[in-house]
């Protein structure tokens, strides 16, 4: 399994298991304890971040190192280095369909749940703070798009105001180019004042 982490790291990019655990924002003492049972206790983590790399791979360290051969180097992504303090979690559109819908659970008994695992500690509760870390992240970032979309619908519409106004303009402007009467309006006075001399 150390190899595995090892190839990990080259193909991150980050220097060694320490590297890989600031990566995936996981304690390196998690990432040791991976080498020592020699098997990763948690892949979804490392395959939520890169989707591209083979599950078997992941799980076993057998198999092609990337899911798709296509990709190869040159295609895949690279996931700039973060602090051990930020998960990046990217928002993806799922289908969920009525038989793959989680149960609905009360909210004091999702609290009991969060206390028991809090209070269990070890994997299973930074597990839980990743994922809210990522949640957090997430609903931040819709909160921003949200603001995004508003403004842009605020220039769609003073766009369309503006155009509007072209519009309105424009036949005018046209018409006085086609007869050559530059100043259409203030055309009399001009000629009054020249007759009056």
């Amino acid at each position: 399994m150390k190899k595995v982490l090892m190839d990990l790291s080259k193909y991150l990019g980050v220097k060694g298991l320490r590297g890989v655990a600031h990566y995936y924002g996981v304690p390196e003492s998690r990432i040791y304890s991976w080498t020592k049972k020699g098997r990763i206790a948690n892949p979804g983590l490392i395959l939520s971040r890169n989707p591209e790399l083979s599950e078997e791979w992941v799980r076993t360290g057998k198999g092609p190192m990337l899911a798709d051969k296509s990709i190869g180097r040159r295609g895949r992504r690279r996931m700039p280095r973060q602090d051990a303090n930020i998960v990046n979690a990217e928002i993806t559109e799922v289908v969920v369909t009525d038989s793959e819908r989680a149960p609905e659970v009360s909210l004091p008994e999702l609290i009991n749940q969060v206390m028991a695992i809090c209070s269990a500690g070890g994997e299973a509760k930074a597990i839980l703070e990743a994922q809210v870390k990522a949640l957090t992240q997430s609903l931040e970032k819709e909160r921003e798009q949200r603001m995004l979309l508003a403004e842009l619908g605020q220039i769609r519409a003073t766009m369309d105001n503006m155009m509007a106004m072209l519009n309105q303009a424009l036949p005018a402007a046209a018409k006085a180019l086609m007869t050559g009467d530059e100043n259409p309006e203030g055309a009399d006075a001009t000629d009054k004042n020249a007759d009056s001399n």
